[in-house]
C-alpha cells in the first residue's frame, strides 16, 4: 500500500503525462463527461425510486444538478478545443 506522499506523487506524474499528451487529455475528459452525465442519472433513478422527503429529495436533485452542469462545462471545455461530444451521452 502506498503512502499519501507516494499517491500524491504518483497522481502529479499521472497529470502530467495526461496533460502532455492531447489523446490522453481528450480520452479522460470525454471519460470525465460520462461520469458526471452517469452521476446525473444515477441520482435521477434513486430519487425516483426510493427518496421521498422533501429535504432529502432537495439535497440529492441538487447534487443531481450539479452533475449536470459539470458535464457542461466539459462540454463547452471541449468545444473550446475543437472537439464536439454529445451533451447527453
Amino acid at each position: 500500500m502506498r503512502t499519501l506522499d507516494e499517491e500524491v506523487a504518483f497522481t502529479q506524474e499521472w497529470w502530467k503525462r495526461t496533460t502532455a499528451d492531447e489523446g490522453k487529455l481528450l480520452a479522460w475528459v470525454k471519460k470525465l463527461h460520462g461520469t458526471e452525465i452517469g452521476g446525473y442519472d444515477d441520482y435521477q433513478g434513486f430519487l425516483d425510486r426510493f427518496i421521498t422527503e422533501p429535504r432529502t429529495q432537495l439535497i440529492l436533485t441538487n447534487i443531481a444538478d450539479d452533475e449536470r452542469k459539470h458535464a457542461g462545462i466539459l462540454v463547452d471545455l471541449l468545444a473550446g478545443r475543437g472537439h464536439r461530444i454529445d451533451p447527453d451521452a
